[in-house]
């Protein structure tokens, strides 16, 4: 499958509309980090083309909104505590994640790996999620790099279902990420969403949006 992994282990919730990628406390604002800007820019132009068609619906419900509705506050995710975290399992011996590693951005929610060696995070959605409905979730990173070579983790999981998450080689050129998930089954507003990112080195990632995108036929009707 390449260097890099991306797999829904949940196929009765989301099913995966990107191709398969064969590239590889309440968090509150600081000071903006410009360079993440001058990236997400040159990036966006090469990679807002990379997805392929969408999969076959169980349901009749193929097209969605244009413009989506969010389904968390930038600043509203909390650390999730180690006896809930999805993912104990790859939880260092040693959590050092201060509050200023993840900070609001004027782009999004920033996690610098330089100083956050783990981090998982949590919110409820403030939507729910319908069948038929997409779900996008939007993030990019710098050049991903460290002393030796490594990997990096990102996941997204809602409630018990984990959804989306992809392994990355490091060292790896800057890029963007655009996910998009179609679900099957509700999802009810106030379920837990899970953000989590790991990595090898000292690297600069922001996450910009999770929204969803309602299916036409629900929202005029036909």
């Amino acid at each position: 499958m390449g260097l890099a992994r991306q797999a829904t282990r949940s196929l009765k919730l989301f099913r995966p509309r990107l191709h398969r990628d064969t590239r590889g406390s309440h968090v509150e604002g600081r000071r903006g980090r410009g360079r993440v800007g001058l990236v997400v820019g040159l990036m966006l132009m090469v990679c807002l083309a990379c997805d392929e068609p969408l999969p076959p619906l169980k349901v009749d419900l193929t097209r969605v909104q244009a413009v989506g509705t969010p389904l968390i506050r930038k600043g509203g995710w909390t650390v999730t505590a180690a006896e809930s975290d999805p993912w104990a399992a790859e939880r260092p011996a040693v959590v050092d994640c201060p509050d200023y590693a993840i900070e609001v951005e004027p782009g999004g929610l920033e996690i610098d790996t330089g100083d956050c060696n783990y981090a998982t995070i949590e919110q409820p959605i403030r939507d729910e999620i319908r069948p038929g409905d997409e779900i996008a979730l939007i993030f990019w990173h710098n050049v991903l790099v460290a002393a030796t070579e490594g990997t990096a983790h990102v996941a997204l999981q809602f409630g018990d279902e984990m959804v989306w998450e992809i392994t990355l080689p490091i060292p790896s050129p800057g890029r963007v990420h655009t996910p998009t998930l179609r679900a099957e089954t509700l999802v009810p507003a106030g379920t837990l969403a899970y953000l989590h990112l790991h990595n090898h080195g000292a690297n600069t990632w922001l996450f910009s949006t999770l929204e969803v995108r309602r299916a036409i036929a629900q929202v005029s009707g036909e």
